[in-house]
């Protein structure tokens, strides 16, 4: 069985972009125990960076030879924009086959391969792929599925069915559901789940429907309101449920105990937390689920069928201090545990057997910078191990032969797709910082080597959401900027997901003029310039959604700190943005409404005093107090940042003749979709980046090769003509404002 992603468990979908729901887990009953009878894990806090190690990473990145300043087209070449995730692997049950998507230009192209440079595509496609995949039980198809479709690809034949989509009906029936009354619930080796909400005059308004390859469908359940998720047995019989219970769309667990028909309450998880099955022991019956109750971080524990659970971890001493949240989990087949992992500057595994506990390390060694993700297949005899890299697109990829006690065989690196050459980037390093008020703040910094620090440019780029994380994950814009000289800072401010509820809930809702998060930011950018990394003459902060909105605020509330702000689709007004989006957002049936998350998370959106305040303090209400460059961005299908929001705050800046640019791309919605606007997006942020900061030249001669990569035109100069004219076309220009 493959290890866990806590995102994909929770089975949550992201309001990605402005708001995102936070990954949290279930309040337990207060009885549960710390399981000391086991291997726990230990969870220390990240360590605070001290003066000390600033000025080690200093000496030491000044020390190294600087970087090739690469051709700005390298960064622009299609790949570099494709998603990493298409080539993450899926290893077959018997693990001798890996299927994963690849882009071939502008098509998808699903590819089956033993690893050993040899593949065979099984599918092409325009559209990009379907985010579920599971092998079926016999191993001779694979299971395709979304919302809104559900496919089966006989492997054997290259042969793709779509079962199911809007607009069909269930198989076997003739009656023609509504075009929103179907959705696939999940994937399962046996088939898809789908959910069918009956109409008002039926007896139950919920059905769920097993349908498998045979194009059959089998009744597994019905109830009066909707399923979160529904568990299958090996027999593809029912056996666990989830379901929102109450006005607080508090989450509730129902188990149906073999000898029973109907389904039992187990556990009650009141909002906001969540509680999250991830895995059941074949042995005992017993349940693996994520949690956080008196605890601040997500965490393991078992759950009997009685209701009586034990943590694996022991609650924190310090709930200031700043601990990872569990990302991965690694189980065994029949739900043993064997592995998690928490998120650092890496993925840090931890063994919780002692023959894993001795495996883990020897694995981490194929490639020791590496985010490794894993999965196990042939009865816990085959374990891939995939590794992903701050500073560099392209994964590793290996297949370990390991024997029953764990111990490692064999090692076998696996080519899945064509080798292409890579230019070295920049890794990511990991920080914790104090807030001016004394919480510890985790973040990201990337620093260009060999050049001196103190007179480099530095660009704090906060992320969206709030409820979001920067992660050390390839970033095509933190690379063509870290090579171009600057120093990048991604701080994970409070609000930031991924290290406890506490810390999601620091900021209270107050992001009006005195904002928490942006004060965290400040801080990170003080203290590193404070120790000889970055110029304080040449800051500037870029960002998108939420991100945008701090770089807004930051460019008024300090007029002379900044050279200049970016903001990518920015809500100038926050309480009259999520006055027109939260309503008339989507709730799918297995989310809780956006509205209640917000509400838990300490924003009064729907409080008159706190909407004033946030008016009264907004960018637009702040608008006079710009000084410096300001360049915005909007994309014409944003459906959460209205463009003409954006055009109104142009005008009115220009009204106050401040400097002011304005982009709206026609094309994009809150994220630039195509592959034209992300160039085109990342061609303007790179642009006026190079046109406002000035890069220090690098301590130590270049080296004869690199001067003459660093002076070579590439074969796509002319396609970065051309985005530089498309980029004109959709500039905003307004008539001069009178006087």
């Amino acid at each position: 069985m493959h290890s866990t992603p806590i995102s994909r468990a929770l089975r949550v979908l992201r309001h990605c972009g402005l708001w995102c729901l936070v990954f949290s887990a279930c309040m337990l009953p207060a009885t549960a125990l710390w399981a000391d009878q086991l291997l726990t894990q230990e969870l220390p806090p990240l360590p605070r960076t001290t003066p000390a190690d600033l000025g080690l990473l200093r000496q030491q990145t000044e020390q190294q030879q600087a970087l090739p300043v690469y051709p700005l087209a390298y960064f622009f070449q299609h790949e570099q924009f494709s998603d990493p995730r298409l080539t993450k692997p899926l290893l077959s049950p018997d693990g001798q086959w890996l299927l994963y998507w690849r882009q071939q230009g502008f098509s998808y192209w699903l590819c089956r391969s033993r690893g050993d440079g040899e593949e065979q595509v099984l599918l092409k496609q325009r559209q990009p792929p379907p985010p579920s995949m599971a092998f079926s039980n016999d191993q001779q198809g694979v299971w395709l599925g979304a919302t809104d479709l559900l496919q089966y690809l006989d492997l054997s034949r290259k042969a793709l069915r779509t079962i199911w989509q809007p607009g069909f009906a269930l198989p076997g029936s003739k009656q023609l559901p509504g075009k929103s009354a179907v959705s696939l619930l999940q994937l399962s080796s046996h088939g898809g789940i789908l959910q069918w909400q009956r109409d008002a005059h039926a007896a139950v308004d919920y059905q769920y429907w097993l349908v498998n390859a045979q194009s059959t469908a089998r009744l597994l359940h019905q109830q009066t309101q909707p399923l979160q998720q529904l568990w299958l047995s090996t027999e593809a019989k029912p056996e666990l449920l989830l379901q929102f219970s109450g006005n607080r769309f508090d989450t509730e667990i129902q188990l149906k105990p073999a000898a029973n028909r109907q389904f039992q309450p187990l556990l009650l998880c009141p909002a906001p937390a969540r509680c999250v099955p991830l895995a059941r022991q074949h042995d005992n019956g017993h349940w693996w689920l994520l949690s956080d109750q008196q605890r601040d971080g997500l965490s393991l524990l078992q759950l009997s069928t009685a209701g009586s659970a034990v943590w694996l971890t022991a609650p924190e001493a310090n709930p200031a201090a700043r601990q990872p949240d569990l990302s991965n989990v690694l189980f065994t087949a029949g739900g043993d545990l064997l592995a998690s992992a928490r998120l650092t500057v890496q993925l840090r595994w931890y063994g919780h057997t002692a023959a894993w506990q001795q495996l883990l390390p020897k694995v981490q060694a194929l490639a020791p910078t590496g985010s490794m993700q894993l999965q196990l297949a042939a009865q816990n005899r085959v374990l891939l191990a995939s590794f992903s890299f701050s500073d560099r697109q392209q994964q590793q990829h290996w297949r370990l032969q390991i024997s029953p006690q764990g111990q490692l065989l064999q090692a076998q690196p696996l080519q899945l797709t064509p080798r292409r050459q890579e230019k070295p980037g920049v890794p990511a390093q990991l920080l914790v910082w104090i807030s001016s008020d004394g919480e510890a703040i985790p973040g990201f910094v990337y620093l260009p080597p060999g050049r001196p620090l103190a007179q480099s440019p530095i660009i704090a780029l906060p992320h969206g959401g709030p409820f979001e994380q920067s992660k050390p994950e390839y970033n095509v814009l933190v690379q063509l900027l870290v090579n171009r000289g600057f120093i990048v800072l991604q701080p994970n401010y409070r609000s930031s997901t991924g290290f406890g509820r506490r810390f999601i809930t620091l900021a209270r809702g107050d992001f009006g003029q005195h904002n928490p998060a942006l004060q965290d930011v400040i801080s990170g950018l003080d203290w590193l310039i404070k120790h000889g990394i970055g110029d304080a003459q040449q800051q500037a902060m870029i960002g998108h959604s939420f991100g945008a909105y701090l770089a807004l605020q930051g460019l008024s509330s300090e007029p002379q700190r900044f050279r200049f702000a970016l903001a990518l689709a920015a809500p100038v007004d926050l309480a009259a943005t999520l006055q027109r989006y939260v309503p008339q957002a989507a709730t799918p049936p297995q989310q809780r409404p956006l509205s209640l998350e917000l509400n838990d998370f300490g924003v009064r959106w729907q409080d008159p005093a706190w909407q004033q305040q946030m008016s009264s303090e907004a960018p637009l209400a702040q608008a006079a107090q710009i000084q410096r460059p300001l360049y915005l961005w909007a994309g014409g299908l944003d459906d959460r940042i209205d463009a003409g929001t954006l055009l109104h705050y142009q005008q009115l800046l220009q009204q106050l003749q401040k400097p002011v640019r304005l982009w709206l791309d026609p094309n994009a919605g809150h994220q630039p979709h195509t592959l034209l606007s992300r160039q085109l997006q990342l061609y303007l942020t790179a642009s006026i980046s190079l046109a406002h900061l000035k890069t220090a030249p690098p301590l130590l001669p270049m080296q004869p090769a690199q001067a003459t990569e660093q002076t070579g035109l590439s074969l796509q100069q002319a396609s970065l003509e051309d985005l530089d004219q498309q980029l004109q076309a959709l500039e905003i220009v307004l008539p001069p404002a009178a006087n």
